[in-house]
C-alpha cells in the first residue's frame, strides 16, 4: 500500500489528478496520509459501501478470470469496512443505485470537499 500511495502521490505531484480505485479500507490510509502530509497533497477518500447481501452480489456475479468472487472473502473485507469505526462523510451507501447515480454523487461530493481526509 505505501508503494501504491507513493506511486499515487508522484503523480498527483506532476499535476495530474489521480483516483486509485480498489479496496482500500481504514486500515490501509496510513500510508495514505503520510503520503499527503508528506507532500502536501488533497487527499480524498471514497467509501462505496452497499448492503452486505449486495457486496456479496456483485463480487460472485464477476465474470473476470482474477476478479474476487468468494462470498466469504468478501463478506470478511465488508464487516471490516464496518469494524473499522468509518466517518460517516466518507461514506455513500449504493445499494440499489445504478453506476451513473453513484458517480454523479461522487463528483459532488469531491467538487463539494466532502471526502476530505485530514493527512494527520
Amino acid at each position: 500500500m505505501s508503494a501504491l500511495a507513493a506511486s499515487a502521490a508522484s503523480y498527483a505531484m506532476g499535476g495530474y489528478e489521480v483516483m486509485v480505485d480498489g479496496v482500500i479500507g481504514p486500515w490501509f490510509l496510513a500510508p495514505w496520509q503520510a503520503a499527503a502530509r508528506l507532500h502536501q497533497l488533497d487527499l480524498r477518500w471514497v467509501v462505496l459501501l452497499p448492503s452486505e447481501a449486495e457486496t456479496v452480489a456483485r463480487a460472485t456475479g464477476r465474470t473476470h478470470a482474477d476478479a474476487l468472487t468468494d462470498a466469504e472473502v468478501v463478506r470478511s473485507i465488508w464487516r471490516g469496512f464496518l469494524e473499522g469505526a468509518l466517518p460517516e462523510a466518507h461514506v455513500l451507501e449504493t445499494t440499489g443505485r445504478g453506476i451513473e447515480e453513484t458517480v454523479d454523487t461522487v463528483r459532488r461530493g469531491l467538487r463539494d470537499g466532502r471526502f476530505r481526509l485530514e493527512s494527520r
